[in-house]
């Protein structure tokens, strides 16, 4: 689609789809019909892209207001929530140059310690691509990795042990592009999805653990937290297992596990004189980036201390006034835009190699401003807007309506559905907007007495289940980026996450009900009850 189509399509869908959905409130007017018609606008806009995602995350400052549904400053001050604080906090600090230096320098630390057989390396990569994404933005995680992989991949080409691509073309519009070799397929593939893995572990690994976290709160109570530990403690089992069964199946779909005599069992053949090359390959790649230079040193204390914070904060109060998770990360935010890039006066602060050059800070907001993406804030700030308001609304008891006095579904059946439909919906759309647009209804119908269960029983397995998008470019960018990089057709792609997309639905559904349960058991309430 050319540049001229493509605009004149977004002009038609910005200018039908509200006067199409106008009888959503004209046929029943109430504030309830108008926030749906404002939601309904919201969620085809972010579907279609017809307007950027981060303009289309303002339509509640404008639209929530003139019609009458909640005021100009209820509305705006969610865009200041402190999940949207810690969110912003994260990615403020792992913007820095030494950020990016840091997560490279670990990955290859990583991997000089592994011999250069097929099986073990790419294990070894997907599982320094989860820890690394726990922490960091995804997407980021995914460039630095892959540009390490594929250096690696070349290596073993350069040694005649592997091709990076099949001889066997594919024709596109733009020309001929090389199809990938199923080891390279295999290596890039299991580095976007270990990515994405990795980031349902903590809190601030991925946006969508945070539009979960602040609709719970808004929705129940602020005595009834999800705390970053015990977030962790039953987040990072399930990532652990879902990482290792899909490195199963990519290692069976690929690299020929199983099936010794198949072609690509074959082609993962390597002397030991070659595995240890590329060792020595990666181990000189890891000792040209020089010594850990003074603000590398001091990125990784203030990563260490910054998520010690966050692990002790729920014991962190100032008499009767609670800490939130924003506070400290906003006050270590403060700190490295204070701190000297160089302390002359410390010796072991100050092995760097620019010595020559003048002092500057440690962070400067130049690189901020170019490197956070700002439009995932206001997309946070949408998604606790639009849930409080529909709270507002008392929609509970319009649920009961909608659910039906002849519907009886256990718990454990309406979170598989929800897990279904989230995984489903997931791949359409980016993983953040679609939080944004389940977790307020999902919330709401958690609130309805007939519902049997605890919403949390639902929400959370909802909300890790948006995260995983394996099928398609659109649910995560690293999808994106790995397709582009080295070409994997759009069929291709759907197929490869057939797998990882039932490992996920099954452990996401089936932990909670079980260990889940006992690690959750401090914010469990009654059915039926929001305060």
């Amino acid at each position: 689609m050319n540049t001229k189509n493509h605009q004149c399509w977004r002009l038609i869908v910005v200018a039908i789809v509200p006067i199409v959905l106008l009888p959503i409130f004209l046929a029943n007017d109430s504030p309830l019909t108008r926030w749906l018609y404002v939601f309904s606008i919201m969620a085809v806009f972010w579907i279609t892209e017809a307007i950027p995602f981060a303009i289309t995350s303002l339509m509640p400052i404008g639209l929530l207001p003139m019609l009458g549904i909640t005021s100009t400053a209820d509305v705006c001050k969610f865009y200041g929530h402190e999940t949207v604080f810690t969110f912003l906090a994260s990615l403020i600090i792992a913007s820095s140059e030494e950020a990016f230096s840091l997560r490279k320098r670990i990955a290859l630390k990583i991997l000089a310690n592994v011999k250069g057989y097929h099986r073990r390396l790419h294990f070894v990569m997907m599982a320094a691509t989860m820890f690394i994404s726990m922490w960091m933005l995804n997407f980021y995680v995914v460039a630095i990795i892959s540009e390490v992989c594929m250096a690696i991949l070349e290596q073993f080409e350069v040694q005649g042990a592997t091709e990076l691509y099949k001889a066997k073309p594919i024709k596109e519009e733009t020309g001929t592009l090389s199809r990938p070799s199923s080891i390279t397929k295999c290596y890039l593939l299991g580095i976007s999805y270990a990515a994405t893995l990795g980031g349902c572990a903590s809190l601030p690994g991925t946006p969508t653990n945070l539009v979960f976290k602040g609709i719970f709160e808004t929705y129940f109570g602020s005595e009834r937290k999800i705390y970053f530990l015990i977030f962790f403690l039953y987040s990072g089992p399930i990532v652990l297992l879902n990482t290792f069964l899909t490195w199963l199946w990519l290692q069976i779909v690929f690299m020929g596990l199983l099936r010794p005599k198949s072609d690509d069992a074959v082609a993962l053949l390597v002397t030991e004189e070659v595995a240890i090359a590329i060792k020595e390959k990666v181990a000189q790649k890891y000792i040209e980036m020089g010594a850990f230079n003074a603000k590398e040193i001091r990125i990784a204390v203030i990563f260490v201390m910054f998520n010690l914070v966050l692990i002790s904060r729920p014991y962190w109060a100032v008499g009767n006034v609670e800490i939130e998770n924003a506070t400290p990360m906003i006050l270590f935010v403060i700190l490295i835009f204070i701190l000297p890039s160089r302390w002359n006066c410390c010796k072991c602060c100050n092995k760097s190699s620019d010595d020559n050059h003048q002092d500057t800070p440690f962070l400067e907001w130049t690189c901020v401003r170019r490197k956070v993406p700002w439009g995932l804030i206001f997309l946070l700030g949408a998604g606790v807007a639009l849930a409080s308001s529909l709270k507002e609304l008392l929609i509970n008891d319009k649920i009961h309506e909608l659910i039906g006095q002849n519907i009886q579904l256990s718990p454990l059946a309406i979170s598989f559905i929800v897990c279904v439909i989230c995984q489903i919906f997931t791949e359409f759309l980016s993983n953040t907007a679609a939080a944004n647009i389940v977790m307020p209804i999902l919330a709401a119908f958690c609130m309805h007495k007939k519902f049997e269960g605890h919403a949390i029983d639902v929400m959370f397995p909802a909300a890790l289940s948006l995260s995983m998008a394996f099928h398609s470019s659109i649910g995560t960018p690293g999808n994106a980026y790995v397709a582009d990089l080295i070409n994997i057709p759009a069929k291709e792609l759907f197929y490869c996450g057939i797998g990882p997309t039932i490992i996920t639905l099954l452990t996401c559904w089936s932990t909670f009900p079980t260990y889940g349960n006992y690690i959750y058991e401090q914010i469990k309430m009654p059915n039926g009850t929001a305060t």
